[in-house]
C-alpha cells in the first residue's frame, strides 16, 4: 500500500509566561506490505447432561515492510528543516489458548464455570534512520547549522498474557440469585530497544543513552460479589447490587537507566444496576461502572529517559492511581401498532487523578549553537477535572408496511480535557453536535435508496491566553443503494457531498465523492464476486483536523482514500446454526456478557 500525507500543524510552547507557536509543514511517502496469517480451532465437548468445555487454540503470524521518505519544515519558535528516510522490518508471531469448562447442578440456575486464558506475543523489528536535520540561526534564514543522523534500531518486545477466571452463581429464590466472581490477570513485558549508529556503512557499538532496555509485569486481581433481583422472565424491576475489590502490582527493572519499580495498590469499587420494563418494548436502564488504571511503567521511572533526543521524559514514582467513574443511561420504546420506535441515551464520566503531561521547554545541550535550541521535556503529574458528558438519540417512523423508514438522529458531548505548560494549566473543551436525518426507501425487493442530510459542529476553545481556538461545520448530502437484477446480480452505490467549513487548509472545500460496486453471486449464494470503484471523481482530499488536549491543530490530508478499484471474491464455507444452551436451556451470560 502507497500513501502520501500533507499535514500542516501549529503546537502552542509557554516560555517565560509568553507563548509562542511552532509552525509545521510536513510531506510525507510511505510504502507498507503486510502480510497476516491465522490459524483458530474451536473444540467442544458435552461431557454429560451437566458438563461442558472448550478448548480454543489460535495461532497467528505477521510481518510487515515498511520504509518512509518525510520531510519536516518548522518555523516560528522552533526553526528547522528536517529530512529523512526510514525504513523496517516487523515479524509479530502470536500463540494462544483458551479453555472453559463449565458445571451445572441439578438446581435450576445454580452452576460455576472457570476459564483459562494463555497468550504470547512476540514482537521483532529492526529499523534504519537516516535524517538530516538543519537548524535556522535567524528569520531570514541566512545562517545556519545542520547534524545528521544514521541510525539502526533494534526492538524486542515479550508480551505474555494469563487470565484465570471463576463464576458461582446460587440462585436465591425464583426472582433472585447472588453472583461471585474471581479472576486475575497478569501481564508480562520484556522490551529490549538498542541504538548503534551507522559508521562507515556498518553499525557501532551500543548508544547506552539512546537504547531502552527493560522488562516489567502488572498483577490485576478482580473480587466481586453481586446480587441480582429481577432474574425471572416476568419481572418489571431489575437491580444488581455488589462490589469489587480490585488489588494491583506493578513491579519491574529498567536495566538501561538502573531502576527499579515495586509498587501494589487496593481499589474497591461498586456495583450498581437498575432496569425498569414497562413492557418487552419499552425500558430504561442505569448503570454505573468504575475502573481503577495504575501508571505505565514509563510514567513513574524517577529520571531521565533520553532514548528520544527530541522528546526526554522524566517520570513521577509518586504518581496515583487513576479512577474513572462512569454513569450510562438509556431509555428505549418501540410502539408496535404506530410503528414508532425511541431510543436515548445520556452518558458521563469522571476521572480523579488523572494522569497529564507537564510540557517543559529545556535548552538542547547536544547542539552547539549561538543562539539557544529549545526541546520538550515530558514530565507527568495527577489532577482533577477531567469529565466528559454526552448523549445520543434517534427516532424512526415506519411507513407502508415496513417499505419505508424515516429517521432522525443526533448526538452531543462535552469534554474537558487538561494538559500543563511549565506547571501552568490549560483547560482544553471539547463541544460537539451532530444530526442526521434521511428516508429509508425499499418500494420493492429489488430497488433501495437511502437519502439523508448530516450536520456535524466542532468548537475547541482553550484557557490559557493566546493558545487558538477553532470552530468547525460539516453539511453533509448523502445517498447510497442498492439495484438486485437478473436473480444473482447486484448495483450498489454511495454518494456524497460535503460542505466544509472552518479548516484552513482545505484544498477542496466542498467534495463530492462517488463509490460503486457490481457484484454477482454464485454457488448457491454461498460465494460473491465484487468489482469496487472508490471515489470516482477523485475529490476525496478534504483535510481532516484533529485538535489535542494540549492544543495543538493538526491538519492532514492524505490519498489513503482517493480513487482506485478493487475486485474481491469471498466464500462462506462454514454451516452455522447459531449458539443452543445445553440440553433445552437457555443461554447463560456473564456479568461481562461473555456465554457461560
Amino acid at each position: 500500500m502507497r500513501s502520501l500525507n500533507d499535514t500542516y500543524s501549529e503546537t502552542p510552547t509557554v516560555l517565560d509566561g509568553s507563548t509562542f507557536y511552532t509552525y509545521a509543514t510536513s510531506t510525507s511517502e510511505s510504502k507498507n506490505l503486510t502480510k497476516n496469517h491465522n490459524l483458530r480451532a474451536e473444540i467442544e465437548a458435552n461431557l454429560d447432561s451437566n458438563n461442558f468445555l472448550r478448548i480454543i487454540p489460535t495461532l497467528k503470524y505477521g510481518s510487515t515492510s515498511s520504509s518512509r521518505i518525510s520531510n519536516i519544515i518548522q518555523t516560528g519558535f522552533l526553526h528547522q528543516n528536517r529530512t529523512g528516510v526510514n525504513s523496517s522490518i516487523n515479524k509479530t508471531p502470536q500463540i494462544g489458548t483458551s479453555v472453559f469448562y463449565q458445571h451445572i447442578f441439578a438446581k435450576p440456575r445454580r452452576n460455576f464455570s472457570v476459564q483459562a486464558d494463555l497468550n504470547s506475543n512476540d514482537q521483532d523489528q529492526e529499523s534504519e534512520q537516516d535524517t538530516k536535520i538543519i537548524y535556522y540561526l535567524n528569520q531570514a534564514e541566512t545562517e545556519q547549522r545542520d547534524s545528521a543522523v544514521n541510525r539502526i534500531i533494534a526492538r524486542k518486545n515479550l508480551q505474555k498474557n494469563y487470565r484465570g477466571s471463576f463464576t458461582y452463581v446460587e440462585p436465591l429464590n425464583t426472582n433472585t440469585q447472588l453472583e461471585l466472581n474471581a479472576q486475575v490477570n497478569y501481564n508480562g513485558y520484556d522490551n529490549t530497544a538498542t541504538t548503534r549508529n551507522i559508521v562507515n556503512g556498518g553499525p557501532d557499538h551500543i548508544i547506552d543513552s539512546l537504547s531502552n532496555i527493560y522488562n516489567y509485569s502488572f498483577t490485576q486481581g478482580r473480587i466481586a460479589l453481586n446480587y441480582r433481583y429481577g432474574v425471572g422472565p416476568l419481572s418489571k424491576v431489575r437491580f444488581s447490587v455488589g462490589i469489587t475489590a480490585v488489588p494491583t502490582l506493578l513491579s519491574g527493572t529498567k536495566v538501561s537507566l538502573g531502576t527499579t519499580t515495586n509498587r501494589n495498590s487496593f481499589n474497591v469499587i461498586p456495583i450498581a444496576r437498575f432496569e425498569y420494563l414497562w413492557s418487552r418494548q419499552e425500558k430504561v436502564a442505569i448503570n454505573y461502572s468504575g475502573n481503577a488504571v495504575e501508571p505505565s511503567f514509563d510514567q513513574i521511572q524517577p529520571v531521565r529517559d533520553v532514548s528520544n533526543p527530541q522528546n526526554p521524559i522524566v517520570g513521577n514514582p509518586n504518581l496515583l492511581s487513576t479512577f474513572v467513574h462512569s454513569v450510562n443511561a438509556t431509555y428505549n420504546n418501540y410502539i408496535a401498532n404506530s410503528k414508532l420506535n425511541f431510543n436515548v441515551n445520556l452518558n458521563g464520566s469522571m476521572t480523579e487523578n488523572a494522569v497529564i503531561s507537564n510540557n517543559v521547554q529545556i535548552v538542547d545541550q547536544s547542539v552547539n549553537l549561538p543562539t539557544p535550541v529549545y526541546i520538550t521535556e515530558t514530565r507527568y503529574l495527577n489532577t482533577n477535572g477531567v469529565y466528559k458528558i454526552g448523549g445520543n438519540y434517534s427516532v424512526s417512523k415506519q411507513l407502508s408496511d415496513r417499505k419505508y423508514n424515516l429517521s432522525f438522529s443526533g448526538s452531543a458531548s462535552y469534554d474537558h480535557r487538561l494538559s500543563m505548560y511549565t506547571s501552568l494549566k490549560n483547560i482544553n473543551t471539547v463541544q460537539t453536535f451532530i444530526e442526521r436525518v434521511g428516508p429509508r426507501m425499499n418500494p420493492n425487493d429489488w430497488f433501495e435508496i437511502n437519502p439523508n442530510v448530516s450536520y456535524n459542529y466542532t468548537k475547541s476553545d482553550n484557557s490559557l491566553p493566546n493558545f487558538r481556538d477553532t470552530k468547525t461545520n460539516t453539511v453533509a448530502l448523502n445517498v447510497d443503494g442498492k439495484i438486485y437484477f437478473w436473480n444473482t446480480f447486484l448495483f450498489g452505490y454511495s454518494a456524497s457531498k460535503n460542505y466544509v467549513s472552518g479548516i484552513s487548509a482545505n484544498i477542496t472545500s466542498n467534495p463530492f465523492v462517488v463509490n460503486m460496486y457490481l457484484e454477482k453471486e454464485l454457488f448457491n449464494r454461498r460465494g460473491r464476486l465484487t468489482l469496487q470503484a472508490f471515489d470516482l471523481l477523485n475529490q476525496n482530499n478534504f483535510v481532516n483536523q484533529d485538535v489535542s488536549a494540549n492544543g495543538t491543530i493538526t491538519q492532514t490530508k492524505s490519498n489513503a482514500l482517493s480513487r482506485y478499484f478493487m475486485l474481491r471474491f469471498s466464500m462462506r464455507l462454514q454451516k452455522w446454526s447459531g449458539i443452543k444452551g445445553k440440553n433445552g436451556r437457555g443461554v447463560m451470560r456473564r456479568g461481562d456478557g461473555s456465554f457461560m
